[in-house]
């Protein structure tokens, strides 16, 4: 499985950072992609800052109360 999460942060999200969806309200400044593993959905938040070409994986995880876990660390 963690391979998994390394193919698609440094295949998918590394040359491509916007491929995630851009998130709104609270949520505003951070991105997420989506990915399945094993029938299970899983998530990868992070923020982009583009001034440095920088991006940050802020939170890795399955769908279920993914969002709440994220807004928390706010």
């Amino acid at each position: 499985m963690k391979e998994q999460f390394l193919d698609h942060i440094f295949e998918d999200i590394a040359n491509d950072p916007y491929s995630g969806g851009a998130k709104k309200g609270d949520l505003k400044d951070f991105y997420a992609y989506k990915f399945k593993y094993e029938c299970t959905d899983y998530r990868i938040a992070y923020t982009i800052h583009d001034s440095e070409v920088i991006v940050v994986i802020v939170l890795v995880g399955k769908r279920e109360n993914f969002y709440s876990m994220l807004k928390r660390l706010l």
